[in-house]
């Protein structure tokens, strides 16, 4: 197990398979239709986000909130924890994870990719590898701010 927990959103778009191998902990994001809000990632989601954009309806999403990045801190299963977040010009992530950070009793570390989607996605693989290695904080931390620079 990595002592360093990488943590993000799920507007990374990162597949199930990579999430698990490399134990990326994902806050979904809530995406909010016509018929009923549902959960990014979840089953069916993209199809009838799809129908509601078809039937020209009103679709939106909402940024997670403090609670649930730090429930995703804590139940990292690490003492030490890097949340990569998406730029702040697009999103409140940043935010809400530097709170959720201020509030655990874990060290906590928030960077602000400079990106987002798949750009957000390759500075989160990037972290998660250095953590999976047995990096420490200040390793992992310096590889995700290192890719944040380098991702276009």
């Amino acid at each position: 197990m990595s002592r360093v927990a990488v943590v993000t959103d799920s507007s990374t778009c990162l597949p199930a398979e990579l999430i698990d191998k490399l134990g990326i902990g994902v806050v979904p994001i809530t995406v909010h239709l016509p018929d009923a809000d549902g959960v990014d990632g979840s089953d069916q989601l993209s199809r009838r986000i799809s129908e509601a954009v078809e039937r020209d309806q009103y679709v939106r999403s909402s940024h997670p909130f403090i609670t649930d990045y730090l429930a995703a801190i804590e139940e990292s299963g690490c003492e030490e924890v890097v949340v990569v977040t998406p730029a702040m010009e697009f999103a409140g992530m940043l935010r809400n994870a530097s709170l959720a950070a201020e509030l655990t009793s874990r060290r906590a570390v928030v960077i602000d990719s400079r990106t987002a989607a798949a750009g957000q996605a390759l500075v989160v693989l990037a972290g998660a590898a250095a953590a999976g290695s047995g990096a420490s904080l200040d390793a992992v931390v310096a590889v995700v701010e290192d890719a944040s620079r380098r991702v276009d």
